[in-house]
């Protein structure tokens, strides 16, 4: 029997006669706020951006040549809506989606409450995840430190930003992984051009303007006007 869920209740199931539970407790509840924001208008106003994991943290894909729909580690979850995988559509409708539990995913990420405050503090670089996808951001390069081991590794999150109000946004949290240094992603992040990099703050305003995340704000005509009569004013000083 499958575990089918969408929230954060405890993961159970019995393995070779022996029972196992994981709490997923440590991805509830999290959320990044701003109290003074400046939105692209100026105005200064409180931001909350509200963490919504999906099961991709804990979870592997499912492979069909070597994975059974009877494993005890199968998981599977419910339809949910755009943007929030915990609100769940109605009537509730299992997906044709199938993943199987996995520890190493598990234990990377504990460190999700990290990445959280890591965006509260310090306004990371993201960058674009996928050739060609607009939405899918990839950020984070928190060091991780592993006992025995002395080579550096890197914990990277992949989420979508979706706007819920003018003052709040969800963050679909899609998946996130532990990479060593020589990972393209994480090379990418670090050394890539900054022109493709844009601080998580930059994010945050687009999203609420009701842009992509990465999108390029396009000065209006009156715009263009007023920034070159600045620019011919700075010149004659």
């Amino acid at each position: 029997m499958s575990n089918t869920q969408n929230g954060f209740n405890d993961v159970v199931f019995t393995e070779s006669g022996v029972a196992k539970q994981y709490s997923l407790s440590h991805l509830e509840g999290l959320s990044i706020h701003f109290e003074e924001f400046e939105l692209e208008s100026k105005q200064v106003v409180p931001v909350s951006i509200h963490a919504r994991p999906t099961n991709h943290l804990y979870t592997r894909r499912f492979e069909p040549n070597s994975d059974s729909i009877a494993s005890s580690r199968l998981i599977t979850r419910y339809e949910h809506h755009d943007g929030n995988f915990q609100a769940i559509k109605e009537p509730p409708t299992i997906s044709t989606e199938k993943r199987i539990f996995c520890d190493e995913k598990y234990e990377a990420n504990k460190r999700l409450p990290d990445f959280i405050k890591h965006a509260q503090e310090n306004n990371p670089k993201c960058i674009l995840a996928n050739r060609g996808d607009t939405r899918t951001c990839l950020s984070a390069l928190i060091e991780v430190q592993q006992d025995n081991n002395d080579k550096v590794l890197y914990y990277l999150v992949m989420f979508k930003l979706h706007r819920v109000d003018s003052k709040c946004i969800n963050m679909l949290v899609e998946t996130a992984f532990i990479v060593n240094a020589n990972d393209h992603r994480a090379k990418r992040i670090k050394d890539g051009q900054e022109s493709d990099k844009k601080p998580f703050k930059v994010l945050v305003r687009n999203i609420l303007a009701k842009r992509e995340p990465f999108e390029i704000r396009k000065l209006t005509t009156s715009r263009k006007k007023k920034f070159k009569g600045k620019k011919k004013e700075k010149n004659k000083n």
